[in-house]
């Protein structure tokens, strides 16, 4: 696929570009809400191992967003960082594929014969 192609392909189309990895993770937090990818490890059975890093690439998509950044949970007496993270709705998934391509689309430069 060249970058034309993607520039092209439309919000509905992308749905099925979507490996089942992400898929699986994208449909978890959708499914449970806003949650840690610690606790949507938990709660659907799929590694952490695998659910941080499928986060990270649906965040840099634009189908996950940072819900809470640097949210105070306890843990064991103690208080560490983590975000919460949701689905993005379908007005937030279409805005950032917008945003992604406008820096594609460009006018047409017309040459002197």
């Amino acid at each position: 696929m060249k970058p034309v192609d993607l520039r092209n392909e439309t919000f509905e189309s992308l749905q099925r570009l979507i490996p089942a990895d992400l898929r699986a993770v994208l449909e978890g937090y959708k499914l449970h809400g806003p949650r840690t990818t610690e606790e949507l490890s938990t709660l659907t059975g799929i590694g952490l191992l695998t659910v941080r890093p499928r986060t990270t690439d649906l965040v840099s998509l634009g189908l996950v967003v940072l819900d809470e950044p640097e949210t105070m949970r306890r843990k064991k007496e103690k208080h560490i960082r983590c975000g919460v993270y949701r689905a993005a709705t379908d007005d937030e998934v279409r805005a950032a594929l917008d945003a992604a391509k406008r820096p594609a689309a460009h006018e047409q430069i017309l040459m002197k014969v």
